[in-house]
Order: structure tokens, then C-alpha cells, then sequence
């Protein structure tokens, strides 16, 4: 009897671990989204790399990458990181990383 308990707890485990992963967030290459978050300087590849690491403020679990932003953003070499701003973005379908977006416009929060 001892037996069959273990056999059924562990089938009762493995059908809670599955059913309980979390899918990532799959989101549609040609839509353009409009949110409000944090953008600040990515160093972890290393210092000389570049990027920016942006925080959404409805989804603070999910931390985006974008390689770029638009020229005309505001933001320049003297900008004290984070900054708080409106971001237009879509995911990045050249990258082939999760939470990779295109920033498509940037206007900064006062």
C-alpha cells in the first residue's frame, strides 16, 4: 500500500510542476506598444558594450534589453541614468534573446 502511495504523490507532483511552469510572455513582432518605465545603462556584458536595460512600470518582473535609442530621444552622453520615461517599443526579432524590444520613440518624464 506503502507503494502505491508514493507512486500516486509522486505523479500528484509532476502534475503540479507542469501545470504550474509559467510560459514566457510571446508577444506579436509587428505590434507597437506604449508604456511608461525606467531606462538605465546595461554594464553586465561589460563597461565599453552598451545597451540600456528598461523597466516597465505595469510589469516591474520583466526586465526589457534594447541596444539603441532613437537620436532624437533627449537623452545624451551627460544624462544621469535611470531615467523615467514614455517609451514606444515592439520586441526585437533580430535578436534571438528573450525581452529584447526596439524602442520606436522615447519621451522623458519631467
Amino acid at each position: 500500500m506503502e507503494r502505491y502511495t508514493r507512486k500516486i504523490m509522486m505523479l500528484l507532483l509532476l502534475a503540479i510542476a507542469f501545470t504550474a511552469c509559467k510560459k514566457g510572455r510571446q508577444l506579436p513582432a509587428s505590434a507597437l506598444f506604449t508604456d511608461h518605465g525606467t531606462i538605465s545603462l546595461d554594464y553586465r556584458a561589460c563597461v565599453t558594450c552598451g545597451g540600456y536595460l528598461i523597466v516597465f512600470d505595469k510589469d516591474t518582473s520583466t526586465v526589457y534589453r534594447s541596444y539603441q535609442i532613437p537620436a532624437n530621444s533627449g537623452i545624451t552622453s551627460g544624462t544621469t541614468f535611470p531615467v523615467k520615461a514614455t517609451i514606444g517599443w515592439k520586441p526585437d526579432t533580430s535578436v534571438k534573446l528573450p525581452h529584447f524590444i526596439t524602442i520606436a520613440s522615447l519621451k522623458l518624464d519631467k
